[in-house]
């Protein structure tokens, strides 16, 4: 590989390099400053590969400059403008336009060292952002290869994820190039890719389609929000990605569309950009702008008026307060009104006698009597074990790391106003199963859209039938305080 090229050499006349920004094994990326545009700041892309060989170099500069042209298609406004390609001291390179800002891995970085990472909100944004990205270059029929946060920058002006690095360089390495006489020369690396971030085929065997992007963008957020390493989170024995445990508040159905973006096999991948969009819809109303919950209730409204009390009148006032004419008419009508209760007094036939209650009393008191009576202390209300009464609790999501083929056991203690909820990635045709050891606690068995499988079991198993996360929802049976219990389960392959 040739030396890089000192800071402030011009290049066509034209370009003036500021800085080196990037080095790899096939060239390297300059800061210029383009001469007939102003001083405007751009970037180089320097073509310098590792290997000899006249064929091998031919070839290259000819699928470099065919790939050139396939990204001169390209007009996003997320993805760097193609300006030009030149040739100078044996030196091939790509204009673009430079993009101020940090990369993500630059920014997960520094969030990792105030101990924090990407929450899910971001992230769910962050899809929503590249997605439409991926699907313009999709369409195209051109694939990234190599997405990783590396690759993708927060732009400062606008906030926006920027797609960058689109490998044109990268893509001429991986092929395979055939010297005149029919053998092959030795070229440094088959495959474009970044380990764990890139599906395993396109390791393997540099085959790629749209699902291979899909899998580098969620092994992109996956990492943002987790702040580990892909290597640390695949297991390589069963190719899956053990993550939900290191995002507490994730939400299944999120988790649900990431792993389905991780499968290992690609058939079983969303197929498009614009489907992971279409599935990240509705999930990212959730997460995004979850509904409010109602304000609690108050005794007194803090904005009430208070209450006039009631002012006492006095009958004989109001006469007296009449003219005169009233007041005689009002006088006969208070003699009047007098003389009807006092022969009503004396016409009762009400029994004086200290033993019995009037037939009005007695019979409002056979009405209550006939009513069901409060008990006479708590005590009396059954209550299980005498169990401290709370409101229950929402549910615990767990999210265990079950590996296809296996059994996966998890011990636990729960109280009566608890409810733990396994949240277990499925796939159609695989078979599940679950047991719990104890009486004292039983389980629901729900889908991807929370609708009960089973209910009330200790026990269950069957056949997956969706893509979907299925739940297994643990809580005490009624009249059980406390339990220590143990769930078994075991996820099979399709038979």
């Amino acid at each position: 590989m040739q030396a890089p090229i000192p800071d402030g050499t011009i290049l066509q006349n034209r370009y003036r390099s500021i800085r080196v920004l990037g080095e790899g094994g096939f060239g390297r990326t300059y800061l210029a400053q383009d001469g007939d545009r102003f001083n405007e700041p751009c970037v180089l892309k320097e073509y310098n590969p590792n290997f000899e060989g006249t064929y091998a170099l031919n070839k290259s500069k000819e699928l470099f400059q065919r790939e050139a042209q396939i990204l001169y298609q390209i007009k996003h406004p997320q993805i760097p403008a193609f300006r030009a390609t030149f040739e100078e001291q044996k030196r091939l390179f790509l204009v673009q336009d430079y993009v101020e800002g940090k990369s993500y891995r630059a920014l997960l970085d520094d969030r990792i060292e105030q101990k924090r990472t990407f929450t899910q909100k971001e992230m769910v944004k962050f899809l929503q952002q590249m997605l439409p990205v991926l699907a313009h270059i999709h369409d195209k029929g051109i694939i990234h290869r190599d997405i990783s946060p590396d690759n993708i920058i927060l732009r400062d002006g606008d906030r926006l994820p920027v797609l960058i690095d689109f490998g044109a360089v990268k893509d001429v390495a991986q092929t395979q190039l055939i010297s005149s006489d029919g053998s092959e020369e030795a070229v440094q690396g088959t495959t474009v890719g970044k380990l764990g971030y890139s599906p395993a085929e396109q390791l393997q065997t540099g085959k790629v389609d749209a699902t291979s992007d899909l899998y580098a963008l969620a092994a992109t957020a996956v990492v943002l929000m987790t702040g580990h390493k892909p290597q640390d989170l695949l297991d390589k024995s069963t190719m899956t990605w053990r993550w939900h445990p290191l995002v507490p508040t994730l939400n299944p159905r999120f988790g649900q569309l990431l792993n389905r973006m991780l499968s290992y096999r690609p058939e079983n991948r969303y197929q498009s950009a614009n489907e992971v969009a279409n599935a990240l819809r509705t999930i990212a109303d959730l997460i995004i702008a979850p509904p409010k919950p109602s304000p609690p209730r108050t005794s007194t409204p803090a904005t009430s008026k208070p209450i006039p009390s009631r002012r006492r009148v006095s009958l004989w006032r109001t006469l007296w307060n009449l003219p005169w004419t009233g007041r005689i008419i009002g006088a006969g009508f208070v003699f009047l009104f007098a003389a009807v209760v006092f022969k009503s007094v004396n016409s009762t036939d009400i029994p004086k006698d200290r033993q019995g209650s009037s037939r009005g009393a007695q019979q409002l008191e056979n009405q209550i009597g006939d009513r069901p009576q409060p008990p006479e202390n708590d005590q009396q209300i059954a209550r299980p074990n005498n169990c401290t009464q709370v409101s229950p609790l929402p549910p615990y999501g767990i999210y265990p790391s079950i590996m296809l083929g296996e059994t996966e056991v998890d011990r636990r203690t729960i109280k009566a106003s608890e409810t733990y909820q396994y949240a277990i990635p499925g796939e159609p045709g695989q078979r599940l199963s679950a047991s719990l050891n104890t009486e004292d606690v039983s389980m629901n068995v729900l889908n991807g859209n929370e609708q009960l499988i089973a209910t009330g079991v200790s026990q269950w198993q069957g056949t997956l039938t969706a893509n979907e996360t299925y739940y297994i929802a643990i809580a005490p049976v009624t009249g059980v305080c406390e339990s220590e219990y143990q769930l078994t389960i075991t996820v099979m392959p399709p038979s």
